[in-house]
């Protein structure tokens, strides 16, 4: 079974198909602006074709995007079970907790509201306003736009599901690590390039839960605006894709 980061590393890949998909549907509706000898009019018929990014984008949710949240979602349950197995790998059996199912509800309520892609749509449509009132011709507009959808929704999914499919693990796992009042952890995920000093210093690493909390006051840990710090479930915090692997006072000699 793979582990969540391997999951989200899956789904990135297929982030990148998304943003083809919704690339060619942008491409088509610049392509029905006016032009003047190739150079896009600054007209109030352009202008007003700048809401059709609301049709765009629904086009796209429908006919691809939540297709790939509905297959997260899937995803999700499939990991649910694996945490399951492994407590009882370690001799505790459990059925599905309660919490878990009010978790997992409320991360479709979530899906939903991601899906709408609100922030998304703002930014296409300023974008195409941009570029209307700039003049430019249709195909260096399709072209950079090409250039700045390859990366936003992109950073979409980083800023608003990634870490939040992180964070849905991590509480997953800790539900169960209450029930069974564990104590005992490995700060698990290995280190890449990019690894803080803050995760390298505790990757594979057995923790006790009362050392976890005083991580807050770690100054490798990366700062956050809203100060809102839980250790056993923002670890490093944003893009962190670590993860604790609960273990019995006995397994940790203890």
């Amino acid at each position: 079974m793979r582990t969540m980061e391997q999951e989200v590393m899956k789904a990135e890949k297929g982030v990148e198909k998304l943003q083809d998909k919704l690339t060619a549907l942008m491409a088509a509706l610049v392509a029905s602006l006016a032009t003047d000898n190739g150079k896009i009019l600054s007209t109030s018929q352009n202008y007003a074709k700048v809401s059709e990014v609301d049709n765009v984008y629904r086009e796209f949710n429908n006919d691809y995007q939540i297709a790939f949240l509905v297959g997260i979602m899937s995803m999700l349950r499939k990991r649910d079970e694996a945490i399951r197995a492994y407590f009882a790998g370690i001799g505790l059996e459990t059925g599905r907790s309660s919490q878990v199912t009010g978790l997992t509800k409320q991360m479709q309520s979530y899906m939903t509201d991601f899906a709408k892609g609100d922030i998304l749509i703002m930014d296409l449509k300023r974008q195409l306003t941009s570029a209307i009132a700039g003049g430019s011709s249709t195909a260096s507009v399709i072209k950079a736009m090409n250039v700045s959808l390859e990366g936003q929704l992109q950073k979409y999914y980083d800023r608003y599901l990634w870490d939040t499919l992180m964070q849905y693990e991590r509480i997953n796992n800790l539900f169960y690590a209450d029930k069974f009042k564990l104590n005992w952890f490995f700060y698990r995920g290995g280190l890449i390039k990019t690894s803080r000093v803050f995760c390298i210093e505790k990757n594979d690493q057995l923790f006790h839960r009362d050392d976890a909390e005083k991580w807050r006051f770690d100054p490798n840990l990366p700062a956050s605006g809203d100060g809102i710090y839980n250790p056993l479930v923002d670890l490093g915090r944003w893009n962190c894709r670590h993860f604790l692997v609960w273990i019995t006072d006995k397994m940790a000699g203890k």
